[in-house]
């Protein structure tokens, strides 16, 4: 058993006309769109992942890479073997596309991809550092369409190849984007998809995986989450999940290049960890306790924090000192009345329901265990008195 960056090593000098592109190649290609191609070629078309590879380590050297946020680390990690590899290095893309608009509170990031004659890929960005990016995650439990989902099913309306056969892939967020442009694009397009692949992608509301339009498409989306999955079980999945083990556990386990990988497929785990599935317990059953306005408001408060104290990317939490800790603190004690009861509804709901969840689980763990050693002084006595068990 391998990662991905020992797939791309095992895998890389044979062609994707010798060996068929897969669920893998899938992955590499939905790490690799995290690495804004603009910074090196502009709006310049026709450049390859070998071009890109030159560029990028051409300017980053070991200390640049470390300061780049963590997504984009790992993806520079993918590039640093597929830019060399014959599979992938003359693999051209196109139509790249990246929008951040704090206004809209919309991160938005695709590209094309020419596998060969037939198909073309069309590959949709998850979340990077931005805080407008994250907001915009959780605005999908309330919000029909969110700004990114528009744009994705405006991305493939566009820039999908009219010659070719189609597949739609990304991670986290970009596995979102994905499923849903592949539910609201042109039928014309619709019927030329051969997979959408969701790695690790949050889910949609109960009422959308109930429309036709999903149901459409439906036995043509690989939902694919680690083990002990978080991001990958937020909303709803269709029940065909597909498990993988991860050399990470719990949030770490969000980053795809560490999930296991035997000859050209993913390794199968057993189901979701017990944490996982509690997890999604317990956010299921949160979410179903708050209005779609409880939880706007709820995710508006918290974020007007960060936003008032210049918070922007993840990363900034990192370098906070402990005044500025209590600074963010003190915004958050300044909330107007309305704002601190959404926002102490919300989490003590949260706290509530988890701390339920949790109670059931363990005395039904212990009930187990003391209905087993019951049924032991039982039998214990049958064989006591000469009864067969």
């Amino acid at each position: 058993m391998s990662g991905l960056v020992d797939y791309i090593r095992w895998r890389g000098d044979i062609l994707l006309r010798q060996v068929p592109f897969g669920e893998v190649d899938a992955l590499v290609l939905a790490e690799l769109v995290y690495i804004d191609y603009h910074l090196f070629f502009g709006k310049e078309e026709g450049k390859t992942f070998g071009d890109l590879g030159k560029a990028l380590f051409g300017v980053y050297d070991k200390k640049k890479i470390r300061e780049l946020f963590l997504q984009m680390r790992a993806s520079v990690k993918i590039l640093a073997e597929a830019y060399k590899s014959p599979r992938y290095k003359d693999l051209v893309i196109s139509k790249y596309t990246e929008q951040i608009e704090e206004g809209r509170q919309q991160q938005f990031c695709a590209m094309c991809v020419d596998l060969d004659e037939e198909r073309q890929a069309l590959v949709y960005s998850g979340t990077d550092d931005s805080l407008v990016g994250w907001k915009e995650n959780f605005s999908m439990s309330y919000e029909d369409v969110t700004a990114a989902q528009s744009k994705a099913v405006d991305f493939i309306n566009r820039y999908a190849d009219e010659r070719k056969k189609l597949l739609l892939c990304g991670h986290s967020k970009g596995g979102n984007l994905a499923v849903f442009a592949a539910m609201h694009c042109e039928q014309h397009i619709r019927d030329r998809i051969e997979f959408v692949y969701s790695f690790d992608g949050p889910g949609f509301r109960k009422e959308v995986l109930e429309q036709e339009l999903f149901k459409a498409i439906k036995d043509r989306v690989r939902s694919i989450v680690p083990e002990d999955a978080v991001v990958g079980l937020l909303l709803y999945h269709p029940e065909s999940m597909e498990v993988v083990r991860s050399e990470r556990s719990g949030l770490a386990a969000h980053d795809a290049t560490f999930w296991k990988v035997a000859g050209s497929r993913f390794v199968r785990g057993e189901g979701l960890s017990e944490n996982a599935k509690l997890l999604d317990e317990i956010i299921d059953t949160w979410l179903e306790s708050l209005s779609f306005s409880e939880r706007k408001d709820a995710i508006a408060h918290v974020f007007g924090v960060f936003e008032e104290n210049n918070i922007k990317y993840l990363s900034d939490f990192k370098h906070l000192s402990l005044q500025e800790i209590s600074v963010l603190i003190d915004s958050a004690e300044k909330l107007d009345p309305k704002g601190k009861e959404v926002v102490k509804r919300a989490l003590s709901l949260l706290y509530r329901e988890g701390s339920k969840l949790i109670t059931e689980k363990v005395y039904g763990s212990f009930s187990k265990i003391f209905q087993g050693k019951k049924q032991l002084r039982i039998e214990g006595r049958k064989v006591k008195r000469g009864i067969k068990a």
